[in-house]
């Protein structure tokens, strides 16, 4: 395992160098046009829903139903200054760094109906010294969005560089969330059609949402990819779920083997993975160097919609800030205690050098649930989960009636609930979701 792990190692390296200049003349190159798409008079820059205390305000002159009926109605988005065009946006990641994302809104779109919303994840995510602003994406990555341009999506490409990426840093796909909620307080967009893709580390970036937090998607695509997280564990169960993941791999890849990624698909799949491999004649530039080859899974993929409310979802993690899917959340984990037998570790095994060898995808203790709906009844399992809340939605259950919840086949909890505006509030300014609208919560101690 310590070769193959120093094999992967020289591969990021070799890749880093390889874009490495090409990255810095592209910043040298676009230093120019920053003003130009950072020009605030040619971009939506503020609504109701990006104004914290008018949203307040509102809310404080409506009982907690007549406003969750508004945020749901809300269609009070305005026309941008400009369309079928690329904008600059900045938004805070960290305490000192605002990390840019563009924007692109397509020349049909109308404020008065949903669009759907495609996030676009770049390549060579950490082999960049700065991020490389331009007034247009890259022409190779053109070809890689032309079908979601003809789809009419709206599309952020976010930016990385080597201290904030998608294959080592957390807080870069928490800034990735951020920027999705600011774009549906400026656009209106189909909360049930948000997609997130993209090649290389970008779709690596992509299978880290669907197996770490897939809450605001309805499916993700990764292109010449490799299906691990960089960091901390690759939780396989995760893609049981309702969403699913696409991937495409080129049969000639010279940096993730097609071999390998195969094998890691039939060991998940064996495990009811929600993933659906697609093996295209080509290397490593397959999207760039034949993107027609690639459109026919963009159907596929855009033909998903979210089902915000599943009736069963099981979800693992080793870190609670990735504790969430959907209405359930892993709030603290019991690493000490003993795992559920149901609670398998799912580490690929894989062919290398004619052997078959177990991947450490596991790499820490994790925690684990098992969660199903009837009506207002749920029942859960837990494995190494200490503490939990239930996201309540008056669209998934009656809160006219008794919510009653069952815990690892223990006498069960009742509940009796209705809608919390100060939680429905608190709730809606993190993620701006307009169908999956939090009316409660239930936070729970695990015996």
């Amino acid at each position: 395992m310590k070769k193959l792990s120093l094999i992967i190692l020289l591969i990021f390296v070799q890749r880093s160098i390889i874009y490495a200049q090409d990255l810095d003349n592209l910043q040298s190159q676009s230093k120019s046009y920053i003003y130009n798409i950072n020009d605030s008079t040619k971009r939506l820059n503020k609504s109701i829903l990006t104004d914290t205390l008018q949203l307040k305000k509102i809310a404080s002159t409506m009982n907690a139903n007549v406003f969750m009926q508004w945020i749901k109605n809300f269609n009070q988005y305005n026309t941008p200054p400009e369309k079928n065009k690329w904008t600059l946006y900045y938004i805070k990641a960290r305490d000192t760094l605002n990390a840019p994302f563009l924007v692109y809104v397509p020349k049909n779109y109308n404020p008065h109906k949903k669009n759907s919303l495609y996030v676009y994840l770049h390549g060579a995510a950490s082999g960049r010294n700065q991020f490389s602003i331009a007034s247009q994406i890259p022409i190779s990555e053109a070809k890689v969005l032309k079908k979601a341009l003809l789809e009419n999506a709206i599309i952020i490409y976010p930016y990385s560089r080597k201290d904030i990426n998608w294959l080592f840093h957390q807080d870069a796909f928490e800034t990735i969330e951020k920027e999705i909620a600011f774009v549906k307080s400026l656009y209106n967009v189909d909360d049930n059609r948000i997609y997130v893709g993209g090649h290389s580390d970008g779709g690596r970036g992509a299978f880290w949402f669907a197996t770490n937090k897939p809450t605001n998607f309805a499916a993700a695509l990764g292109i010449c990819y490799f299906p691990s997280a960089a960091f901390g564990n690759t939780h396989l169960r995760n893609l049981k779920n309702n969403m699913p993941f696409y991937g495409i791999s080129g049969t000639k890849d010279f940096l993730f083997s097609i071999d390998m990624v195969e094998d890691i698909w039939k060991y998940a799949r064996s495990n009811h993975a929600n993933w659906n491999f697609y093996a295209i004649n080509g290397n490593h530039g397959l999207p760039f160097d034949y993107p027609d080859s690639t459109f026919f899974v963009y159907n596929e993929v855009f033909r998903n919609t979210r089902n915000p409310f599943p009736k069963k979802i099981e979800w693992e993690t080793s870190d609670i800030k990735n504790g969430r899917n959907a209405w359930i959340e892993i709030k603290a984990l019991d690493t000490s205690a003993s795992i559920a037998d149901w609670h398998s570790q799912l580490n690929p095994i894989v062919k290398e050098n004619r052997k078959q060898v177990s991947l450490p995808f596991i790499k820490s203790r994790s925690g684990a649930v098992i969660a199903k709906a009837s009506g207002n009844e749920l029942k859960i399992l837990t494995s190494r989960v200490k503490k939990l809340t239930l996201y309540i939605s008056a669209d998934m259950f009656d809160l006219s009636k008794q919510l009653q919840v069952k815990i690892n086949n223990k006498p069960p909890l009742n509940f009796e609930l209705k809608i919390d505006k100060a939680i429905l509030l608190d709730e809606f300014l993190k993620n701006k979701d307009r169908v999956f609208i939090v009316a409660n919560k239930i936070e729970l101690t695990i015996e």
